[in-house]
C-alpha cells in the first residue's frame, strides 16, 4: 500500500478502521463523509487527532489509485457517481481485505439468519483452537478491516450483506454460505430478482473446488444452483438427502448424528436451520464435532434477536429489534409455544406484509402497532378479518399497551418486521430503547418482585 492514493467513502466503523489500515501500511488516505455529523463521533476525532490523513469536502478532480466505499452508500449517492463518471475504481471493504488476505474467507450471506450463523461458526473455530477472526457486517462486531491490523488468521467468518456484494469485482470466498432469500432491501436494490442476483454473486468468482452451503429449502435458491462454479453442499429442516439435516428430532450431517435438537439453546425452529448451516461449514473445515456440540448448548443468542429483557408478573418481554423485515418476523412468531402479544411496526420498505399479517393471525393473542407504516399493517390486518390491535404513537405507550393485553405464561415480544430508520438511528438503537422502557416497567412501584433479566428464551 505504501505510496498509494486512496479516498475512504464514509466514515462509519469500517471506513474508520480501514482508514487506520491504510495509513499503518503507508498509504495516502483521503477521506470523505456526506454528513459532516461523520466527524464528530469520538472514534472519528481520535483518529483524527492520532493520525494524518486528509478530508476532503469536494471529489471533483480528486485524483487517487482507487476508491473504498461504505457499504451504506447507495449507488445513486452524489459522491459515488462523482468519483465513477472520473473512471475511479470502486470497491467495497470486504473486496480491499480480500485482495489483502486471499482465499482464507469464509462468507455468510442470506435474508435472515446471518449475524446467528456468522457467530456459531466463529465460536466453533474458537472452540476448536483455530486462529480465526469473525465479524464484518455482523452488529454488534467488529468489521473485516479491524482484523487486517491484528496480524494475519488462518480463517476469516464474515457475514456479507448484499450492500457489501453490490461493489465487488473479484471477492471469492473459500467457503459461501447463502442462508436463504425473501424480499428485503427493494427500496435500494429495486427488484427481488437484482436482490437475488446480489445474494448468489457470493459464488460468482469461486473455484471448482470451493465450496458452496445453500439452504435446500429455499425454492428461489435452487432454481439457480446451476449458476453456481463450485462444490455445492445443502442443507435442509425438510429433505432426507440433504448434507445436513433434521432428522426424528435430531441434528444430522451425512445420516450421522451431531446433536439431539432439543440441546441447541438457539431458540426457534429457524436457528435450527442456521445450526445446520454452520455444522456443514464447519465439516467442512475440518472442525471436530465435539467443538461444535460445546457451541450450540452454550450459545444463547445475539443481543436484539429473541433476546429475553425480563419476566414480570410471569410474563416474558422479549427484544428481537433485529427483525427488519416479514419473513424474519413469521419465523419470530413461530419461535414460542405459548401466547404472543406483538410489538410491530417500522420504516415501510414497500415490502409484501401477506404473510406477516396471516402470522400475525393464526399466532398472536394481540398486536400494538407502531411505527411509520402502522396504518398499513392496521390495514392489511382488518382485511383478513383480525381486530385484537391498538395503535401506538410511541414505543412507550406500546410497551404499555402490550403490558395491559398479556397475563402470567404470556410473551411480549418486540419484533417490529421492519427497519428502524423512521425514528432510530438503527436496530440496535431502537432494540436499546425497548429495553430501557421494559425494565421502567419492571422498577415502577406496585409491579411484581421477582423480575429477572437474562439473554435469550
Amino acid at each position: 500500500m505504501r505510496g498509494k492514493r486512496v479516498l475512504v467513502l464514509g466514515l462509519g466503523r469500517s471506513g474508520r478502521a480501514l482508514a487506520r489500515y491504510l495509513l499503518s501500511r503507508g498509504a495516502e488516505v483521503l477521506v470523505h463523509d456526506d454528513d459532516p455529523g461523520a466527524f464528530e463521533n469520538d472514534d472519528a476525532r481520535q483518529l483524527m487527532q492520532d493520525r494524518s490523513f486528509q478530508v476532503v469536502t469536494s471529489l471533483a478532480g480528486v485524483e487517487v489509485d482507487f476508491v473504498v466505499a461504505s457499504p451504506g452508500i447507495p449507488d445513486d449517492a452524489p459522491s459515488l457517481m462523482t468519483v465513477r463518471a472520473q473512471g475511479l475504481r470502486v470497491i467495497d471493504e470486504i473486496e480491499f481485505g480480500y485482495e489483502v488476505v486471499g482465499g482464507k474467507i469464509v462468507a455468510i450471506t442470506g435474508t435472515n439468519g446471518k449475524s446467528t450463523t456468522t457467530t456459531l461458526v466463529g465460536e466453533m473455530l474458537k472452540a476448536d483452537g483455530r486462529n480465526s477472526f469473525y465479524g464484518g457486517n455482523l452488529a454488534p462486531g467488529l468489521p473485516f478491516s479491524s482484523a487486517l491490523l491484528n496480524g494475519p488468521r488462518d480463517l476469516y467468518v464474515l457475514e456479507v450483506s448484499t450492500f457489501q456484494l453490490e461493489r465487488c469485482e473479484r471477492f471469492a470466498p473459500k467457503v459461501a454460505l447463502l442462508l436463504n432469500v425473501s424480499e428485503d432491501h427493494l427500496n435500494r436494490h429495486g427488484t427481488i430478482d437484482r436482490y437475488l442476483d446480489l445474494k448468489l454473486s457470493i459464488f460468482r468468482n469461486q473455484a471448482r473446488d470451493d465450496f458452496a452451503i445453500v439452504n435446500r429449502d429455499d425454492p428461489r435458491i435452487m432454481a439457480n444452483l446451476g449458476r453456481i462454479p463450485s462444490k455445492v453442499m445443502t442443507f435442509s429442516l425438510e429433505a432426507r438427502d440433504a448434507d445436513a439435516g433434521l432428522q426424528n428430532g435430531r441434528l444430522e450431517l451425512r445420516g450421522k448424528s451431531v446433536i439431539d435438537a432439543s440441546e441447541v439453546r438457539l431458540p426457534g425452529r429457524h436457528n435450527l436451520a442456521n445450526a445446520l448451516a454452520a455444522i456443514l461449514a464447519c465439516d467442512v473445515l475440518g472442525v471436530k464435532p465435539e467443538s461444535m456440540v460445546r457451541v450450540l448448548r452454550a450459545f444463547a443468542g445475539l443481543e436484539h434477536r429473541l433476546e429475553l429483557v425480563r419476566e414480570i408478573g410471569g410474563v416474558r418481554y422479549v427484544n428481537n429489534s433485529m427483525c427488519t423485515n416479514p419473513a424474519a418476523a413469521v419465523q419470530s412468531l413461530q419461535a414460542f409455544d405459548r401466547p404472543v402479544v406483538l410489538i410491530a411496526g417500522g420504516r415501510e420498505k414497500d415490502l409484501p406484509i401477506d404473510d406477516y399479517v396471516a402470522a400475525i393471525k393464526s399466532g398472536a393473542k394481540a398486536v400494538v402497532l407502531v411505527g411509520e407504516n402502522r396504518a398499513r399493517l392496521h390495514d392489511g390486518l382488518e382485511h383478513i378479518g383480525y381486530d385484537r390491535m391498538r395503535i401506538a404513537e410511541t414505543l412507550a405507550e406500546a410497551v404499555q399497551f402490550a403490558q395491559a393485553a398479556a397475563e402470567a405464561g404470556d410473551v411480549v415480544l418486540f419484533s417490529p418486521g421492519f427497519a428502524s430508520f423512521d425514528a432510530y438511528a438503527d436496530f440496535q438503537d431502537r432494540g436499546r430503547a425497548f429495553k430501557a422502557v421494559v425494565v421502567a416497567l419492571g422498577a415502577a412501584p406496585g409491579r411484581p418482585a421477582g423480575c429477572t433479566a437474562g439473554v435469550g428464551v
